[in-house]
């Protein structure tokens, strides 16, 4: 499948189907809220130098994190494609 059209198709899961069923799950906003509470927390016992390194490293995880996701999807698209094909849907 042509890269363009794998990624509208990404960027159209994320914003009507993934968005919406993570802001029904209390799970999810339990989490976010952890993570947030302990990032502030985190931020306030760090030296300049060290809240730059941690940004670079958060920063660096959220790109893979990305990647991840796409190929997860990417793969996701293939097999649903493939059966599909093979009469399986």
């Amino acid at each position: 499948m042509h890269d363009r059209a794998i990624n509208a198709l990404y960027e159209f899961v994320r914003s009507n189907r993934e968005y919406p069923l993570l802001q029904r799950s209390p799970e999810y906003h339990r989490s976010v809220l952890e993570m947030e509470e302990a990032m502030s927390d985190l931020e306030k016992a760090l030296t300049p130098e060290q809240k730059e390194l941690l940004e670079r490293c958060i920063s660096a995880r959220l790109v893979s994190d990305d990647m991840d996701s796409m190929a997860l999807f990417t793969c996701g698209v293939s097999v649903g494609m493939e059966l599909a094909f093979c009469g399986q849907l």
